[in-house]
């Protein structure tokens, strides 16, 4: 219903120049992720130092205002009879042991920032976590701000300042254990890098600091931008925590593309009900979604830049400026028609008009995770070694092997409640190879990739650039799944259960079988027979039907009770016409081979329409077509087609069979049928249709008419005597659970 299909926000109404996150992406090594050397580049930073390719970043969150353009939000019809449709953006859930990257950081960080102007004032942060454990420990960044103008702290300056040796002595920060207070690590300005923080105990910290010196006074400059601003020399700390680990270990996570929150239903202005939607697990607030390919390698453009300070020599030129380009295309990894995200749990809450819960069913899909392959060697040794690896040898060391799309979105359980929450009914459902199958296996190909290397000279001019390549390859599908068994129980009054099996054949997927048990374990067994089985050969036309691949119809049904057959039925197919192959003959069996009925079968040279069916004791019945070859208009009982078309000339009947045929014209070929003498002993009952809709008047033996009237949805409101009095009436309700 939604044609928001902008999972990675690429079109999320930001106005981007580039495609590279503003944000950190974290990659964290696991049992899933190779870690070159027991060393991973766990955080890949898009950093910019001077400022010159900061347009390049983009916000690549998706955004529901976006998602909805275009999207069906209202359907009303000529009755004044409304649906409305609300959307609400995808989300899965992501645990910290998720190894996920989707083009935006899942864990964005939560960022504070404290900032020290004065000398004498002690700022304080406030508490946070550590635990040398984990891979989510807090990030610290002490930043010196000189210069600046002391009401934009992070502003330009046109000063420069310098940092003597008695700065670089003085104590940039502290930190301190929140427990006991005790100082557990001190840092000077002469070494602000703050490593070491996340070895300490574990506990809680906080950090305590002050600026370098005291505010400038103002600076008097007449006519500059300068002019009667104050200078300072500012110490500023930015703590970074994960939000994933503030929460507990996960997140319910945005990731783009609409699902259907509600549904309301009115009649006019008066709603009548409406239906919610909740993906959560259930009972929980933690959602059900999870990424059909979580394992997506996405760089789109420069993924670091380093600049040299002004003051040092020209170094190796790979230490100067490496850009490196990736390029994403997440459609390698998704199957036509395969959702991206899929909920395990989908609960449908039914409300009244005053939006009152009503009852309520839960429903449980499979969603499993496609499965990737791990390499010891990283992804830099891919499938094709042939081609140039990959020299940085990041830890994006997945391959899919194994797409679960065969399966994925398909029912395990729904349970209907009541209001008063009580179960009403419970489906169960089974299915063949829910798991895994390597006899019935799909290719999907795969795709070569680019990468480039730039190196620059110390003016920032390229010398090199050099094209890597590499294969993001083939995914696996097995994609036959049918249903085996529902089991259904109703508890309304005890508990009454049905259970439905079916079994297939092993080559064309028929069905062979379909088994009906009671819960007096009674059962009823349909057995059938397509062409190409086995039990087939032999019979009429049978090469010419699989030759037109005519082999889903079945040629034989025999039913069982308590493991007697009770009744059997077959089709004979025959060649009409010489171009049309169709049933020529039903015939129906009691007590093994007595037939109990049979039916023969002949068809329209025009266009292969029934024209005749002959019962063996009974008066043939001929039909007459119309409306382009659409619907009957006429079934006689106890004329010929040869009769038929004696009164009403064949050009007349080719006429009725023509998409431009008028009603005056059927009206008056049924009037001549009706009083030709010839067919005096026919009984002829006529009908006439409203295209694309029903049935609009049906015409007896008696010539007695009823008529047919459909609301705005084309159902069916009433019908109608001859006089046009309403004789029966149709009013629709949608069931409440």
């Amino acid at each position: 219903m939604s044609n928001s299909i902008d999972y990675y926000g690429y079109n999320n109404g930001e106005k981007n120049i580039g495609r590279i996150p503003e944000n950190n992406v974290d990659y964290y090594c696991t049992d899933d992720i190779y870690c070159p050397g027991n060393f991973c580049t766990k955080n890949i930073r898009f950093t910019n130092f001077n400022n010159i390719y900061s347009n390049n970043y983009g916000i690549r969150l998706p955004k529901l205002s976006s998602g909805l353009i275009g999207s069906l939000v209202e359907i009303e019809n000529n009755k004044g009879q409304r649906t409305k449709v609300e959307y609400e953006l995808n989300n899965i859930f992501y645990n910290k042991s998720d190894s996920i990257n989707t083009g935006y950081d899942f864990d964005s960080k939560s960022l504070k920032e404290y900032i020290a102007l004065y000398e004498s004032t002690v700022v304080q942060t406030e508490v946070f976590q550590i635990d040398p454990v984990s891979s989510y420990n807090p990030q610290i960044i002490l930043e010196r701000i000189c210069g600046g103008d002391f009401n934009n702290p992070g502003g330009a300056s046109n000063y420069y300042c310098t940092i003597n040796y008695q700065d670089l002595q003085k104590v940039a920060f502290e930190v301190v254990n929140a427990s006991t207070g005790v100082i557990a690590k001190t840092f000077y300005h002469s070494n602000i890098e703050s490593t070491g923080i996340t070895s300490l105990p574990k506990g809680s910290y906080f950090i305590r600091f002050r600026s370098l010196h005291e505010p400038w006074n103002v600076i008097y400059n007449p006519g500059a931008p300068d002019n009667n601003k104050i200078y300072y020399f500012a110490t500023k700390v930015t703590i970074k925590e994960s939000k994933v680990e503030m929460n507990g270990g996960w997140l319910n996570v945005n990731i783009g593309g609409l699902r259907v929150k509600s549904l309301d239903y009115y009649d006019k202005t008066i709603k009548q009900f409406g239906k919610k939607y909740d993906y959560n697990q259930f009972n929980s607030n933690r959602s059900s979604g999870k990424l059909s390919h979580p394992y997506i390698n996405y760089k789109d453009d420069i993924v670091e830049r380093k600049e040299l300070p002004e003051n040092d020599f020209c170094l190796a030129l790979a230490s100067l400026y490496k850009n490196v380009i990736f390029s994403s295309d997440p459609t390698i990894y998704i199957p036509n028609e395969q959702a991206i995200v899929g909920y395990t749990n989908v609960r449908e809450i039914i409300v009244d008009n005053q939006s009152l819960d009503q009852g309520y069913s839960d429903h449980v899909f499979f969603n499993i995770k496609n499965q990737y392959a791990k390499t010891s060697s990283g992804s830099h040794n891919h499938l094709f070694p042939g081609n140039t690896s990959d020299p940085f040898q990041l830890c994006y060391n997945y391959f899919p092997i194994k797409s679960f799309f065969h399966i994925n979105g398909k029912p395990k359980t729904e349970i209907i409640y009541d209001k008063q929450h009580k179960i009403v009914k419970q489906m169960n459902y089974s299915y063949e190879n829910e798991e895994y199958n390597y006899s019935k296996v799909i290719l999907d190909g795969g795709i070569v990739r680019g990468n480039s290397l730039e190196e620059l000279d110390c003016k920032g001019y390229a010398l090199s650039h050099t094209i890597l390549t590499s294969y993001q390859p083939y995914v696996i599908y097995d994609m036959t799944n049918p249903l085996l068994k529902k089991v259904s129980k109703e508890f309304n009054s005890g508990t009454i259960q049905t259970e439905q099996s079916w079994s297939y054949r092993l080559q064309s997927y028929n069905l062979e079988s379909q088994t009906i048990k009671g819960s007096d374990n009674s059962d009823q067994i349909f057995k059938y027979i397509y062409p190409g089985d086995p039990e087939s050969m032999g019979m009429n036309y049978i090469n010419m039907l699989l030759e037109k691949n005519i082999v889903n119809q079945p040629l034989v049904t025999t039913i069982y009770n308590a493991g007697k057959e009770i009744s059997k039925s077959s089709f004979t197919y025959g060649l009409f016409h010489n171009k049309y192959l169709l049933p020529a003959v039903e015939t129906h069996y009691s007590k093994g081979s007595t037939i109990s009925n049979q039916f023969t079968f002949n068809y329209n040279a025009l266009n292969g329409s029934i024209e005749s069916v002959q019962k063996p004791t009974s008066p043939i019945m001929t039909y007459v077509w119309g409306y382009g070859g659409q619907y009957p208009i006429a079934e006689i009982t106890n004329a010929t087609y040869a009769e038929i078309e004696k009164v009403l000339t064949k050009a007349t009947m080719d006429n009725l069979n023509s998409p431009q045929v008028t009603e005056a014209a059927i009206t008056a070929a049924i009037d001549k049928l009706r009083t030709a003498p010839s067919l005096s002993k026919a009984m002829i009952t006529s009908y006439t249709y409203q295209s694309l809709v029903g049935m609009k008047s049906k015409t007896d033996s008696r010539g007695v008419t009823e008529y047919y009237e459909y609301d705005g949805m084309q159902r069916l409101k009433a019908i109608l005597d001859h006089l046009k009095y309403v004789n029966r009436s149709f009013i629709y309700h949608y069931r409440s659970n």
